[in-house]
């Protein structure tokens, strides 16, 4: 669809076990922050709406 932009919730595993939520961007743009993310993160949900922002 034009104009959607599409995220990506994460949850990211601290040393005392808790799962720390995170949202970044889907696809290629993400990729760098998906980079930073723990061993055991695990991908929670995508989340779509639409941009004012042209492409």
């Amino acid at each position: 669809m034009k104009n959607e932009l599409i995220h990506e919730g994460w949850l990211d595993p601290e040393p005392d076990g808790q799962m720390l939520p995170d949202l970044c961007l889907a696809g290629p743009m993400g990729n760098d922050f998906r980079a930073l993310l723990k061993p055991g993160a695990v991908k929670a949900a995508e989340l779509k709406g639409h941009s004012h922002l042209t492409p």
